[in-house]
């Protein structure tokens, strides 16, 4: 693939600006102020989107109150039990999971810790104490739902219920669930009948812990370091469980876990939440990083990270979009700026950054920002055009490259 020129990349960004401010920043019905649209595939406001807003701030600090709105849309409309809606099309019509009311077993699609994003919005936001009491309220609640509704089997992890939970559609991940997408009608009950879930997913706990992490951050904060050792304690539970059950030492990788108690041995981008919640030592990131993520017969393909490991044999192009099982994902490229500098890997993370500039600048008058990448050609698949977290990678990238800082 072909080098762009400066001005290429230069016009895409302006572009991608444009785009973003004129469709994707935008007062949301029924809601006050503006919030960060994914696109027109995925309308509305996605949970695992919630970075989206973080994500815009670090390139335009005009307005950092984004991500507050953002997170606020989740926070206000808490079921009384204590789970948040994993979408919006508009306030009035928060999506639960099979149905869209309170008292079905939502499905997840948490793929940054929410806590997280809650405490890293009020950052942005110096003087907002009363959002920060606000959101430390309702995710303390929520971590108490998660606990009665998402640890059925006694084992210390949440659990996976359906396929939505992680937002990894069409992975092979998914095989041999009962529901390989949402939980249907039967979403406000365990699926007993399944032969290999509940699932304990490894994102899933990472942001677990990353949340209750979070939490202990908020509780000092507030001013309430009781309940900050009570959560780091816990924290440290999810963390100690994650590793006995869910760490094969001798692959140096977590893998899920069925209901059985068998690991299900299929290397999955998954393991990045673990490093970007800061469930591993640098140490341990290190060894991950150099036989997983950096190794080219898996994670480390010309156009960087596929969502399973390359020599799995599993591992093929299942479908022609929104493949978890194959293809090199926006969300997963933006998410790199949340560990890649933080774990030492800037030139690597330079190399990615460069890889993705040329393939969306090449093909960005047949698809302009989509969902996706071929991991080893760099081609795109006809999913979801002007993808938010594919604009936003691009646009970061240009500016950290020194291409384009036009914000």
């Amino acid at each position: 693939m072909k080098e762009p020129s400066l001005s290429a990349v230069r016009e895409g960004c302006r572009a991608a600006l444009e785009r973003i401010r004129s469709l994707h920043i935008k007062e949301f019905p029924g809601a006050t102020g503006t919030v960060f649209l994914i696109s027109n595939t995925y309308p509305g406001v996605w949970m695992e989107h919630t970075y989206d807003a973080l994500a815009w701030v670090g390139l335009d600090a005009s307005d950092p109150a984004i991500a507050i709105r953002q997170t606020r849309l989740f926070l206000d409309r808490q079921s009384e039990e204590g789970q948040f809606p994993f979408r919006f099309i508009d306030v009035s019509n928060p999506r639960w999971g099979g149905q869209p009311q309170p008292g079905n077993m939502n499905h997840m699609q948490e793929c940054v810790s929410f806590a997280r994003m809650c405490l890293e919005a009020h950052k942005l936001n110096p003087g907002s104490t009363d959002y920060l009491a606000s959101a430390y309220d309702a995710c303390c609640r929520r971590d108490k739902w998660m606990v009665e509704h998402r640890m059925q089997t006694g084992r210390g992890l949440i659990e996976m219920y359906c396929g939505y939970d992680t937002g990894h559609d069409n992975s092979e991940r998914l095989r041999g669930m009962k529901y390989e997408g949402w939980v249907g009608e039967d979403g406000g009950y365990m699926p007993t009948d399944c032969p290999v879930a509940p699932l304990l997913a490894t994102d899933m706990n990472a942001n677990f812990f990353g949340n209750r992490i979070a939490l202990a951050e908020m509780a000092d904060l507030l001013g309430k370091p009781e309940e900050a050792a009570v959560w780091r304690k816990k924290a440290n539970d999810i963390r100690e469980k994650m590793f006995e059950l869910l760490f094969d030492e001798e692959d140096c990788f977590f893998y899920d876990m069925d209901k059985n108690g068998r690991r299900r041995r299929i290397k999955s981008i998954s393991i990045t939440n673990v490093i970007l919640e800061d469930v591993c030592s640098p140490a341990l990131v290190d060894e991950i990083y150099e036989r997983h993520l950096g190794n080219p017969e898996e994670f480390a393909t010309p156009y960087p990270f596929p969502s399973l490991a390359m020599n799995d044999p599993r591992t093929r192009p299942h479908k022609h979009n929104n493949d978890w099982g194959y293809f090199s994902m926006g969300l997963t490229a933006l998410r790199t700026l949340r560990w890649m500098p933080r774990y030492g890997r800037e030139k690597e993370m330079h190399e990615m950054m460069r890889a993705w500039i040329r393939a969306w600048t090449n093909c960005f008058d047949t698809m302009p920002f989509g969902q996706e990448l071929d991991p080893y050609s760099g081609k795109p698949s006809d999913c979801s055009s002007w993808y938010s977290a594919t604009m936003l990678y691009y646009l970061h990238a240009a500016r950290e490259l020194g291409i384009f800082n036009e914000f």
